[in-house]
């Protein structure tokens, strides 16, 4: 070999070489083509691909990937779906002599043959996302309250007004009914001051801080039989969705000896001196859970007020001069069964979804929210109650947040702690179930209350993913079942099926009130409603006793199936099926009985909700806004129906839902006939004095008030 030879085989060798070597005509044939040796005609798929019996990917080699198959994959332009130009996306590197001519050619081709198909083709595409409405901002000065997209206040105002359908109530003048107003609003301020004392007397057994809490706490327990049934309530109902606090057998062993020694002792200070302040506390908010669903389990105790003042103990504790004492994962055990003991009990004082947003800021603050695994010094069973308290914590705070229709600030990137799994048994539990499904719930929470909402397809591709695991869950939780527990798993059953219904509800809201005048959105309406009516369902036949207790006591989601947002959307459904229809259509044909059908299950479903409503205030409840607003609702509706005045119906319901109000309000709490004849408290007036949103509604607000003004009024909340 010569010495010439020698070095340029060094050089390439080596990689170098002084003058560059010719580069290689692209390859313009598809890979198939290429390989069988037969002329390619370069379409999309090619003619022999086409032809070819055996199942062929028509690909193309991409020069910008040094040789890589390009991933576009072949679509025929002659079949029925719809075609995209970024599918023919080409290679954009430069090119010379035949390969620049054959590019261009391809480019060219494609154009005519996507001009040719768009033409053929032409359709009007659904929007992608919807347009946010205008944010609702409530400025008063003593309270500030931004409306996030998923509230309920925007189907609201979605809802029709009195006069739409025809013009029967335009000459419907309220003045003419000389005292008629003034009464009416007399009944507000009435309704307004009892509710107002009805919470003040609940808050009477407010801890003062400056007692001993351990000592107050201790004689405020009920008997030991009392404390065994309200804890057994707790661990089968809520332990099973939570899993907040560990090792069952040893609270029932310390709780059983703390009643023992307080029975032999008699001394509060000396009965306790081995029991830590953590274990109080959620001993107390224990009991209060299982009075949620026990409200005559004790004659000793009236235990809605001891649940109350279990509550406000716990949050003294939780806030008070020692509260670095309780930032330990016992101090955030505690914080959970608080924020869940407060959603869950009638009159608790406080916002959960502010004290949601410190729970997670604090879990994260503890390392609960990384995997065990990948942290020092930590135990398996360390581990696995990490785990769990960090699921309950995600749980609170997702739940919370979407009540209130406020953003959340966590979201599956942030955290990689695994679902639950308790070492040694076979299969899952309800919650590690649960915490499965929680990246998606999650990512629909945001997508709800986000700035920038979900388009269409997404969020029905959402619902269905929704509705699949719902039934995945629900059929687990039926699985679960043991003997002589069909009662626990049918509320766990039931509850879990409206906790996943109630995201579908409002993730297809906005798009429901969009269906109005567009019907390509029907399927959004379709699914919204069919959510609502199942959560709506557990009202009645099917919702288990204590799933009705929390209806009753609690608040945000589980307050299920007399929620305003469920509410609201079958009251839109109706008025749509009326607007189909006609205000006064008597049709005759299968089509106008069905929406007659459908339109008289909806309002039935809403009477029955109406009576759940009425059977709560008279057992206690003062939030009235429900009730006042269905009565007028179908009222209204009725009067539609029948071709009567919407207008002059709807303030006839009012002023008669409002008088029954204050009527089932005063007996359920007799203790409020001492109020004068304008529903002022002696002990109050200076109190009752001071102006309020309700004193400076005038006469002629009233007037121009619609059906969707009683949820805006301070005093029926």
């Amino acid at each position: 070999m010569s010495s010439s030879n020698a070095k340029r085989s060094a050089e390439r060798l080596h990689g170098r070489t002084d003058s560059p070597r010719k580069r290689r005509r692209p390859a313009t044939s598809c890979e198939a083509c290429r390989t069988r040796k037969v002329r390619c005609d370069q379409g999309l798929p090619c003619g022999p691909c086409k032809r070819s019996r055996s199942k062929v990917d028509c690909v193309y080699r991409s020069e910008e990937n040094n040789g890589s198959l390009n991933a576009r994959s072949a679509v025929s332009l002659e079949s029925d779906t719809e075609f995209h130009p970024n599918q023919a996306r080409v290679s954009t590197s430069v090119l010379t002599g035949d390969g620049a001519d054959n590019l261009a050619a391809r480019i060219d081709r494609l154009e005519r043959l996507l001009d040719r198909r768009e033409t053929g083709h032409q359709y009007v595409p659904i929007e992608p996302s919807p347009v946010r409405p205008r944010l609702l901002l409530r400025s008063t000065p003593d309270k500030t309250r931004l409306f996030g997209p998923g509230h309920w206040m925007y189907i609201a105002q979605a809802l029709p007004t009195e006069g739409m359908f025809d013009g029967n109530g335009a000459d419907f003048e309220l003045r003419g009914n000389g005292a008629a107003v003034p009464d009416i609003m007399k009944l507000f301020l009435r309704l307004r001051t009892m509710r107002k004392a009805v919470k003040a007397r609940s808050a009477q057994n407010e801890p003062s801080g400056a007692g001993d809490l351990r000592s107050d706490f201790l004689q405020s327990l009920p008997p030991w039989t009392g404390c065994e049934k309200l804890l057994n309530r707790y661990w089968d109902f809520f332990d099973p969705l939570y899993r907040i606090v560990q090792g069952q057998e040893s609270i029932w062993a310390e709780a059983k000896n703390l009643h023992i020694r307080l029975h032999e002792t008699h001394s509060a200070t000396g009965a306790a001196k081995d029991l830590p302040d953590s274990f109080l506390m959620k001993l107390g908010l224990m009991l209060a859970l299982g009075g949620a669903l026990s409200p005559n389990i004790c004659d000793e105790l009236h235990v809605e007020e001891a649940s109350q003042y279990w509550i406000r103990l716990a949050q003294s504790w939780l806030t008070g001069q020692r509260e670095k004492e309780t930032m330990s994962l016992e101090g955030l055990r505690v914080f959970c069964l608080l924020l869940l003991a407060k959603q869950t009990t009638r009159h608790a004082a406080g916002l959960t979804w502010i004290s949601a947003g410190s729970l997670v800021s604090a879990a994260m603050s503890m390392g609960l929210h990384r995997d065990p695994a990948k942290l020092q010094g930590i135990t398996p069973s360390e581990g696995e109650a990490r785990k769990r308290l960090w699921a309950a914590t995600l749980e609170l705070t997702v739940q919370a947040h979407l009540d209130t229709a406020t953003p959340i600030l966590v979201s599956t990137e942030d955290f990689d702690a695994p679902a639950p799994r308790p070492p040694g048994e076979a299969g899952e539990d309800l919650q590690s179930r649960l915490f499965e499904s929680l990246p998606l719930r999650l990512r629909v929470a945001r997508l709800v209350n986000g700035i920038k909402g979900p388009s269409y397809d997404e969020a029905i591709l959402l619902a269905n993913e929704l509705r699949a695991e719902a039934r995945d869950v629900v059929a687990f939780t039926q699985g679960l079942s043991k003997p002589r527990s069909n009662r626990r798993e049918s509320f766990h059953s039931c509850y879990v099926d409206m906790v996943f219904h109630r995201y579908i509800l409002m993730l297809l809201q906005p798009w429901m009130v969009k269906s109005r005048v567009d019907s390509r959105y029907y399927l959004a309406r379709k699914m919204c409603t069919e959510s609502a009516l199942v959560i709506a369902s557990y009202a009645t036949e099917h919702g288990s006793i204590e799933l009705q207790l929390l209806a009753e006591k609690g608040r945000g989601s589980f307050r299920g199936p007399i929620s305003l947002p469920v509410v609201l959307v079958l009251c839109l459904e109706t008025f749509l099926v009326l607007e189909e229809e006609g205000p006064t259509g008597r049709g005759v044909g299968g089509l106008d009985e069905l929406l007659a059908a459908s339109r008289a299950r909806v309002a039935s479903v809403l009477g029955n909700i109406m009576e759940l409503t009425r059977g709560h205030i008279r057992d206690g409840s003062v939030s009235l806004k429900s009730f006042n607003f269905m009565a007028s609702f179908l009222a209204q509706f009725r009067a539609i129906e029948e071709g009567r005045d919407p207008k002059r119906a709807v303030f006839n319901a009012l002023s008669e839902s409002l008088q029954e109000c204050a009527r089932l309000v005063q007996e359920a709490h007799p203790w409020l006939a001492g109020m004068d004849e304008n529903g002022h408290a002696e002990e109050n007036r200076q109190e009752e004095a001071a102006p309020s949103a309700v004193d400076s509604i005038s006469l002629d607000d009233f007037l121009n008030w619609d059906i969707a003004s009683i949820l805006n009024i301070p005093s029926l909340e």
